[in-house]
């Protein structure tokens, strides 16, 4: 249905989707951080967790924990963990 001229000067949404990859064996490091802190100020709302060298961290236990981590450090900036894909 087009709206016609006034639909285009609408506002993008807030909310984008956005992919953050994180090395299972060393969790979020300070470039991580920063990353998060950037997409925030761009007005990212919701992220989905890439968690990469999965195969490295055999403890199910300790891959958990940087899960945790990760999903900490975004809610201290308001965005929402939307999903978890674990790469080998």
């Amino acid at each position: 249905m087009d709206q016609g001229p006034a639909a285009a000067s609408e506002p993008a949404s807030p909310r984008a989707e956005v992919r953050l990859a994180i090395n299972a064996a060393d969790g979020p490091m300070p470039p991580d951080r920063r990353k998060v802190q950037e997409l925030r100020a761009g007005g990212v709302m919701e992220v989905g967790l890439d968690l990469f060298n999965c195969a490295t961290v055999e403890d199910r236990e300790i891959r958990e924990l940087v899960i945790m981590e990760v999903g900490e450090l975004l809610q201290e900036h308001g965005i929402f963990m939307c999903d978890v894909e674990e790469i080998l």
